[in-house]
Formats: structure tokens, C-alpha cells, sequence
């Protein structure tokens, strides 16, 4: 599992950094806020730039903003109820497709899109679960080796 060391593979590690200070970043602008109506302002802005990033196509990216919008620390917050209808509906509905539910049904709904930014986690949670689902050998002798699993 070359992906879980970062001496192995330190541009995946640099990657998954980078999502996790996008997340960060979020909630500190959010909270980071003077007043109630300066925090609305600002987490109806990263809801426009989540939209902004799904439809440029940056799922990766996207994921991390949403994460934050969704954090605890924000979702306790209670001027949040006075966002507008229609922003929140599109929130909603942005948020169910990249729901983990069913495996990331709706996101792999998506089809095969070209030139876009992955959603990363969804790619390292498959080779995961094939890496320690899936036994490399057939035998107990380790003689025979188990090519299905590579074709996962």
C-alpha cells in the first residue's frame, strides 16, 4: 500500500494536505467573522464557490469546501437558519451527490468525465478495500497468484 506512506508517494500525501487546509481554511474564515451577519455572508460565499468548483469540474476540491461548510463547529452555528431558499436547496442538492452513502452511488453517477479533478478519497477507499479484501495468493503455499484481484 504505497498510497499510505507519504515516503512513497509524497505528492498524494501534498494532495490530501491541500484538501484538509481548503477544509480548514473554511471554518476559519467562516468563524473568523466580526458578527452573525458577516458569517452568513461568508458561508453563503463558499457555497457559491463549492457550486463554482463542481462546475468546473474540481470534485476534489469541492468535497473539501462542502467538509467545511458541514463542520461542527459551523453547523452550530445559529444564524445559518436565514440562508436563502434557494442557496440552500442547491447546497442540498449538491451535497447528496457527493453523499459517501452506498459506496459514493451518486458520485460515481457522474460517468466518466474527462478533465476533471477527482475526488480522491473515493479512489484510495477502492484500493483499499481491494488491497485487504482480496487475498494475493490462492494457495497457502503462496504459489498461486490471485490475477482477479488485479483485475479490480
Amino acid at each position: 500500500k504505497n498510497w499510505e506512506n507519504p515516503e512513497k508517494s509524497p505528492n498524494l500525501a501534498k494532495f490530501t494536505t491541500h484538501s484538509n487546509q481548503i477544509n480548514s481554511w473554511v471554518i476559519d474564515c467562516i468563524l473568523s467573522a466580526k458578527d452573525n451577519k458577516k458569517q452568513l455572508s461568508r458561508y453563503i460565499k463558499f457555497m457559491k464557490i463549492a457550486l463554482q468548483l463542481h462546475s468546473l469540474k474540481n470534485f476534489n476540491s469541492c468535497v473539501s469546501v462542502l467538509g467545511g461548510l458541514e463542520s461542527a463547529p459551523i453547523s452550530r452555528l445559529k444564524n445559518l437558519k436565514n440562508i436563502p431558499d434557494n442557496m440552500s436547496s442547491k447546497l442540498e442538492k449538491l451535497k447528496e451527490q457527493y453523499s459517501p452513502l452506498n459506496g459514493y452511488r451518486n458520485y460515481r453517477g457522474f460517468g466518466k468525465v474527462q478533465h476533471c479533478i477527482p475526488l480522491l478519497g473515493v479512489y484510495l477507499r477502492d484500493l483499499t478495500l481491494i488491497s485487504d479484501g482480496n487475498a494475493k495468493y490462492l494457495d497457502e503455499n503462496k504459489t498461486l497468484i490471485n490475477f482477479d484481484r488485479m483485475k479490480l
